[in-house]
């Protein structure tokens, strides 16, 4: 999908226009040469069949020229800048220049292929006005074409601005998590540091583990199933640490672990069930995370058997983990995508997530 280093795609189309252009000028050349030798020999007219194709080719070259400079004016002479009256004006003068100096030119290289034009005045009065209305016809075209692309420009500038504007929400989104997280850890390592200073120096090593991957990770919004796993080790480490033996923690991974997931996924998700579902039980319980693969998407569950929802629990999307999580996932995926929070029917609460399965291949 991606382009090769040394092959830029403007450079490219650049050149793909001229040459078709040209290409295609060549073709109707050839074309009106011959329709010029079967008219010398309708009529009888003792003229070589090379004469023929200068006749032909020079005027099919002449309109290719007249076609670009057509292109080029209908760049510089645009409505936007002069206005209706200065865009017709200037337009006819160049139209009456370009076609007489057409002439001379195309005279010119009649006479070096060995053919001897009419009369300069003749030629003009026979042939100015169906040549003027051609050229005003491709002068059209241009006007209609120049808009096309400038419209196609905007569209493309537009969808770049808002490609941008996505980022930028994303990682203001993403950003949102570290902090959060950090406190909430710093929080649990401060319950622990004057009754537990062994299990606060554990916890606090986590933490700093944690960071490690945080600072090492890729600037990206989407990583393997793999290494989300693998990057919230430090964090249910932490917890499990905090917890003992109220808190017992289960993964169960169904699915291909290079499936690509949003970063930071699974924290937010984990620390909710933890924080809302463990921590207020008395006896604590069990929070599993399940990844599988359903048809063409992935399905993400973290459940618990704590205090299910409760007024405090806020199941909405309002809180910063779910609303977080929620709005990443519109940007990224858009309507393709769904967040339930739901109570389980014996204890708990289960939040599940679906998005696009999808791979960086």
């Amino acid at each position: 999908m991606r382009q090769p280093a040394n092959e830029h795609p403007t450079a490219r189309w650049s050149l793909y226009w001229p040459a078709l252009a040209f290409a295609g000028w060549t073709l109707l050349g050839l074309m009106t040469s011959l329709l010029t030798l079967l008219g010398f020999r309708i009529t009888g007219e003792p003229r070589p069949p090379a004469a023929a194709f200068v006749m032909g080719m020079t005027d099919m070259y002449m309109w290719g020229l007249l076609s670009a400079a057509a292109i080029f004016l209908s760049r510089k002479i645009s409505l936007e800048r002069f206005g209706w009256t200065s865009v017709v004006l200037l337009n006819l003068a160049a139209a009456v220049a370009l076609l007489l100096a057409r002439y001379l030119v195309e005279r010119a290289i009649l006479r070096s292929g060995g053919i001897r034009p009419g009369p300069l005045v003749q030629s003009i009065t026979r042939s100015f006005a169906p040549r003027l209305l051609t050229y005003l016809g491709l002068l059209l075209a241009s006007y209609g074409w120049v808009y096309i692309l400038k419209h196609r420009e905007r569209e493309l500038r537009e969808v770049q601005l808002r490609e941008e504007l996505v980022r930028a929400q994303l990682g203001r989104l993403k950003a949102q998590l570290e902090p959060h997280f950090l406190f909430n850890s710093l929080h649990s390592i401060s319950t622990l540091l004057h009754r537990d200073p062994a299990a606060a120096d554990r916890m606090l090593s986590r933490l700093a583990e944690h960071l490690r991957i945080s600072i090492r990770a890729p600037d990206t919004q989407l990583v393997e199933l793999e290494q989300e796993v693998a990057e919230l080790q430090p964090y249910l480490e932490i917890e499990k640490i905090r917890f003992g033996r109220r808190l017992r923690l289960t993964i169960d991974v169904r699915c291909s672990s290079r499936l690509l997931v949003p970063h930071m996924i699974l924290q937010p998700l984990v620390e909710n069930a933890i924080r809302h579902g463990i921590a207020p039980s008395v006896q604590g319980g069990h929070v599993q995370i399940r990844a599988e693969q359903l048809g063409d998407h992935v399905v993400i569950t973290v459940e618990d058997d704590g205090v299910g929802i409760t007024e405090k629990r806020d199941t909405s999307g309002h809180g910063v983990g779910l609303a977080n999580l929620r709005a990443r996932l519109e940007h990224l995926y858009g309507s393709d995508q769904s967040v339930d929070v739901s109570q389980r029917v014996a204890a708990g609460t289960a939040v599940r997530v679906m998005l696009p399965a999808e791979t960086d291949e």
